[in-house]
């Protein structure tokens, strides 16, 4: 779980180098391995299911990113038979990397020890039998929306408590895979219970404070933004946090620039970034960290707010010009993550989209010469 962290600056910068040597055999398999395996999937399902995943492509749920799973919609997982369950894995395996599946499935097996707490509350079997309304492991959707084919676009999600991934693919090959939300409640699993001490989200958790405690004095006073805690049962600081709903806007980025960073601190800044995007495969990583080079990845961002140790409450950001990473842990008392990769303009294959429109819209125009 910790391997980025373990590893020295000079392995990160190889493992960067070695994921951009990779991507131009990888880059066009993705989208025509993901639309064959949601092909056969669909296929294997009844109309009656296949009616509750299938969306059209232009329908507005496509862009309801939930941060809290009450009125998620599409064919729940268990719903699914043992089958077609392991096919929809086979779905995310297309584009997720190894750590970022099994980061999805743990995700999803915290709501064992949800579960568990709901039902020893002060309510409890009826607090339990509420947290059953909203937890359990087989209350995730998939949705697809529109048909997957490789000329044209569509779209496809799987979100549930505390997950939500979303895919664009534009018909020309371009795969996008943002928002990406991710979340751990427990933050750590509690000593009494059989997977006591498991973090979900230890490495995006200790690389920010790790970075923190990195900086000097005249840098933490850079990089600091005011500090309070969230209220409420959203999970995540609303003074703070940016990253929810369906678009989301770019103001003046907040903290400290990666060009007043030394090799260390830019090191730590790097990894936070690529833990993120290490979520998915080579291929995309490196599609990914091509664009943050191009834009200048010199001008991303750091801020913090909080406290100074894992455990205890704290938040981040890191912004770059055309992407935003978000982890808040700002919930008394400090058991409750909530961690984003948003882009700008390229959130649910807007940017992708937009070029795919533009480029039918010039050879309709030659076509009519």
């Amino acid at each position: 779980m910790n391997r980025l962290h373990r590893s020295s600056r000079a392995a990160r910068v190889a493992g960067v180098v070695a994921v951009f040597a990779v991507a131009s055999a990888l880059g066009a398999v993705t989208p025509k391995r993901l639309s064959e395996a949601v092909s056969a999937w669909l296929e294997s399902l009844d109309e009656e299911k296949r009616t509750r995943a299938v969306y059209g492509f232009g329908d507005e749920e496509r862009f309801d990113l939930r941060l809290a799973p009450i009125g998620l919609e599409g064919l729940k997982r268990e719903d699914m038979t043992a089958q077609q369950w392991r096919d929809w894995l086979g779905v995310l395996r297309t584009t997720l990397s190894e750590s970022g599946l099994e980061k999805v499935e743990t995700i999803m097996s915290l709501e064992r020890e949800v579960r568990e707490r709901d039902g020893e509350g002060w309510s409890g079997p009826i607090g339990g039998w509420i947290g059953g309304l909203i937890h359990g492991e087989g209350r995730y959707f998939a949705s697809v929306y529109g048909a997957p084919k490789d000329d044209a676009p569509w779209g496809m999600r799987f979100d549930g408590h505390h997950l939500s991934l979303n895919w664009t693919l534009d018909g020309k090959g371009s795969t996008s895979v943002t928002p990406l939300f991710l979340g751990g409640e427990p933050r750590e699993v509690e000593a009494h219970r059989e997977r006591a001490g498991l973090r979900v989200l230890a490495e995006e958790e200790d690389l920010g404070f790790a970075l923190w405690n990195a900086l000097n004095v005249g840098q933490r006073d850079t990089a600091s933004l005011p500090f309070e805690f969230a209220t409420g049962i959203a999970g995540q600081n609303r003074a703070l946090f940016l990253g929810e709903g369906a678009r989301i806007e770019a103001g003046a980025p907040r903290g400290i620039a990666r060009a007043d960073l030394d090799a260390n601190q830019r090191g730590l800044l790097d990894a936070i970034v690529h833990t993120f995007l290490s979520n998915f495969d080579d291929a995309l990583v490196a599609d990914y960290w091509a664009e943050i080079d191009a834009a200048g990845r010199d001008r991303i961002h750091f801020a913090w707010a909080g406290f100074l140790e894992p455990g205890h409450a704290g938040y981040y950001r890191v912004q770059g010009p055309t992407f935003l990473i978000e982890f808040d842990n700002t919930m008394e008392p400090a058991d409750h993550v909530h961690a984003v990769l948003r882009e700008w303009d390229g959130d649910f294959g807007r940017d992708l989209l937009s070029e795919h429109h533009l480029a039918a819209h010039s050879q309709n125009a030659v076509a009519q010469r």
